[in-house]
């Protein structure tokens, strides 16, 4: 019903404009199978944002270790040079990598402290392949998207429409299945995901690693405090490379200026329950 309900606004905005739509849906949403709590312990566990999978491990003793290895709800442990040998990507990326990334199983997030309060129902799962819909061309992976919508700007004007809690599976239009998927890890919605598919490039090309600990910058003196982690707005996203005029509508505050670059940003300012009403983001 939620999904009919959102494809039935996206056909109405297309036949009241003449916008060419490229139709991404960002993975199937499951239950929340359980938290899995990281205090209590030697080292520091940081695991922030938006219904963490990833937990960074800093300095842990063996101890540590040895209890998250017998946890049967975590999918893997990675240490930081077996990480960096595997996915490489810029030097940036691994300042303030941890010792080591906690990969937690399909259906399950980590609780710790800085965590999100909110009760979490459902969360995003891991799909290896997520639909995309457009007239424009064809695609193999996530990080074909923008290259896409750049060349169909030169013709005409495109819409990039982000579905979120829809899948191959629930996606009511024709569609081809793309890889939502880097080495072994798959994309879920949030801001990696969003950057991947407007920049073109995979995460461990920007310094913001998978379990990055937010607070390090987050001051008074933070250069955009309302973007989020980022300390800076990304300048390869769709709207920062288009030189025509741009606007972004969102219902993610954050994610919609951010990740689109946009002349004119119009996004949702309600987080996790408190309705702050919207915010207008304008690039000047």
């Amino acid at each position: 019903e939620n999904v009919k309900a959102t494809f039935d606004q996206i056909e109405r905005f297309l036949q009241e404009t003449d916008f060419t739509p490229v139709i991404v849906g960002l993975g199937e949403m499951g239950p929340m199978r359980g938290y899995i709590d990281v205090t209590g312990f030697d080292g520091l566990v940081s695991a922030g944002g938006m219904a963490p999978r990833y937990a960074g491990l800093y300095n842990p003793s063996q101890s540590d270790l040895d209890k998250f290895a017998m946890l049967e709800t975590i999918e893997r442990i990675v240490d930081r040079e077996t990480f960096q040998a595997d996915f490489g990507g810029i030097p940036e990326h691994y300042e303030q990598f941890p010792a080591y990334l906690l990969v937690a199983k399909e259906g399950y997030v980590f609780r710790g402290v800085g965590s999100m309060s909110r009760p979490l129902h459902k969360i995003p799962y891991y799909d290896t392949a997520i639909p995309l819909h457009t007239s424009l061309g064809t695609a193999n992976s996530i990080v074909d998207v923008a290259k896409l919508v750049l060349d169909g700007l030169r013709h005409r004007k495109v819409a990039l429409i982000l579905a979120e809690g829809v899948g191959c599976e629930t996606f009511p239009l024709n569609h081809i299945g793309i890889s939502n998927t880097y080495r072994w890890h798959s994309y879920t919605s949030g801001d990696q995901q969003y950057l991947a598919l407007t920049t073109g490039k995979h995460f461990t090309e920007r310094p913001y690693n998978l379990a990055y600990r937010y607070y390090v910058a987050d001051d008074e003196q933070k250069p955009y405090p309302f973007s989020g982690i980022y300390n800076e707005i990304p300048e390869d996203t769709i709207g920062e490379r288009y030189h025509g005029k741009s606007a972004a509508v969102g219902n993610r505050g954050m994610l919609t200026n951010l990740a689109s670059g946009a002349d004119i940003s119009l996004e949702c300012f309600v987080r996790a329950l408190y309705n702050h009403g919207a915010m207008a983001v304008l690039k000047v």
